[in-house]
């Protein structure tokens, strides 16, 4: 039997579900772009299939990527670039703030055009304006804004959210940010909190719920990171909340 090469040991290596682009093996770009078109042509053979030009997934016991999941998610955001969100229930259902499951998944981006994203089944995008802000921010950052945003959807107390925050970093809260993957800087939401505007919408709904959804939005995006913060000193320091 032949060794195996450079470039397939290194994917055989790859932890699964893991997204990777052909520039990230070792080995030369043609012997690369050939192995990686001939395992894209057989996934289930080879447990590694294509998303798109030059994004591919390694399988996880060759299941296919589901495409209700958060790998889903985290490929969109990385064809996206920067800016880019989970929004509205697919924000607030991740998160376990809503119950609702979305019937596709909803996300957003600050960037000035939608991300072409056709192999992503059941992805929708739409463009935020006037979010430049927002372009220096991590996936994970931009999802927790949206789902802020949306707080007038949310099936459960917020007070409750908040103390979820601060003291389970095993509950959905956490698991979803750190599975979607990127920064979450309690400083760098705080400096976008006053550049948030309530859309449309949002407006609207707030003022038909009454006085208890109407902690300002500015506010919110500050208890979170506040929560936040304190779930990382508590790690740092190693004592536990109550």
């Amino acid at each position: 039997m032949a060794a195996k090469s450079e470039s397939r040991l290194w994917i055989d290596e790859l932890p699964p579900r893991s997204l990777f682009e052909p520039g990230d093996v070792p080995g030369s770009k043609a012997t690369v772009l050939s192995m990686l078109s001939r395992m894209a042509a057989n996934p289930d053979a080879s447990g590694v299939e294509r998303v798109r030009h030059g994004l591919y997934f390694k399988r996880e016991d060759s299941w296919p990527m589901d495409y209700n999941s958060n790998d889903v998610i985290r490929a969109a955001f990385r064809i996206a670039g920067p800016g880019a969100g989970m929004t509205n229930y697919t924000a607030l259902n991740r998160l376990f703030w809503v119950w609702q499951r979305p019937n596709a998944t909803y996300l957003i981006t600050a960037a000035d055009t939608l991300p072409s994203t056709p192999t992503l089944k059941a992805v929708r995008w739409e463009l935020i304006p006037d979010a430049e802000h927002r372009m220096e921010l991590s996936g994970a950052e931009c999802s927790l804004l949206e789902a802020a945003r949306w707080t007038v959807w949310v099936e459960r107390e917020w007070d409750d959210l908040l103390k979820e925050i601060m003291t389970k970093p095993q509950c959905p809260f956490w698991r979803t940010l750190n599975s979607i993957g990127g920064d979450l800087r309690p400083d760098a939401l705080r400096e976008v909190a006053a550049l948030e505007k309530p859309t449309h919408l949002e407006a609207k709904l707030l003022d038909s719920c009454g006085p208890s959804h109407g902690v300002p939005l500015k506010s919110r995006i500050e208890n979170v990171a506040a929560a936040i913060e304190t779930r990382y000193k508590a790690d740092r320091e190693g004592w536990v909340l109550i």
